[in-house]
């Protein structure tokens, strides 16, 4: 198994975009594409990746739909999509995932980690998940944040504040918003929600390599491995594409020699290895997960 071969330290969601000149195969539509700040014809994906500073690995997808798709039986029908599958948006792709892996319980747990921003309804997925009691470190757009997390722009600073979720009955209401001031004015700033406790600023600087790591390896992954190459129209070809091009890529990063766990000094006295040093905490794990209705 992967997770044994290539321990992650994240479960990071992610969207992929595959670009269609046509709108014939399924989920094929007007998407708008955030790595490249455009609208563009083609299908969006949701992955469920298992990540760390040596590889981030697809181990699960889904297609998202919409208009025509959502609605036209015929269309489904002849696509093979199955009725009751509704996902149209990312955050509801991403809980599906998370879902289906908790169910499964052959994934070690792991803080999920997802960039949100230009997600719609990215506030969603961070509710979801705190009903889920899972700890998670989500990038959302500053207008999914609550009003009292939206704290004044200091360039260059990191900011904290805890601010409470508005649905009543969650595992845990209350959440830190976590805000990167850019340096420079125009670029923007990077809004960080985390129900993680304790909470240590250590904690973003060793997220934020993996998923340096990860952007890496999407792009491998989409250049070099096949995503963009599915030529069919139906649901179960487009997953099973997927599955495919997901096997390839891991038997390519169990191909790539382990990194050396620690630095040349590591053996002077009072000097701890990078491997030790360079840990996230341990998510907490639920007694039971409860699968809220609806999502299936």
């Amino acid at each position: 198994m992967v997770s044994s071969r290539l321990p992650p330290e994240l479960w990071v969601l992610d969207s992929v975009f595959i670009r269609k000149r046509g709108d014939a195969s399924v989920g094929a539509g007007r998407w708008f594409v955030r790595r490249s700040g455009r609208t563009i014809n083609g299908q969006m994906g949701v992955a469920l990746f298992l990540s760390s500073q040596r590889s981030s690995v697809p181990v699960d997808w889904r297609i998202l739909l919409r208009g025509r798709w959502m609605v036209d039986r015929e269309l489904r029908k002849g696509a093979g999509v199955p009725e009751e599958y509704r996902l149209e948006h990312g955050w509801e792709a991403g809980v599906d995932l998370l879902d289906a892996a908790i169910r499964r319980g052959d994934l070690p747990r792991r803080p999920v980690v997802a960039d949100c921003s230009g997600w719609p309804r990215a506030e969603r997925l961070i509710r979801e998940l705190a009903k889920r009691d899972i700890d998670f470190l989500v990038c959302v757009d500053a207008s999914a944040l609550p009003e009292e997390g939206q704290i004044a722009a200091t360039p260059g600073r990191v900011t904290s504040s805890v601010v409470q979720l508005a649905d009543r009955g969650t595992a845990h209401s209350a959440i830190r918003v976590v805000t990167q001031q850019p340096i420079q004015r125009d670029d923007p700033a990077r809004h960080w929600v985390t129900n993680i406790d304790p909470w240590d600023l250590r904690i973003l600087g060793l997220a934020l390599p993996v998923l340096r790591r990860h952007g890496q390896d999407v792009e491998r992954l989409e250049s070099d491995f096949g995503v963009h190459d599915f030529g069919g129209r139906s649901f179960g070809g487009w997953h099973r594409h997927l599955a495919l091009v997901s096997a390839a890529f891991a038997f390519s990063a169990l191909e790539k020699p382990e990194p050396p766990t620690a630095h040349r000094g590591a053996e002077r006295p009072g000097h701890q290895a990078r491997s030790e040093r360079r840990t996230l905490p341990a998510p907490r794990v639920p007694d039971a997960v409860t699968v809220p209705q609806g999502h299936r």
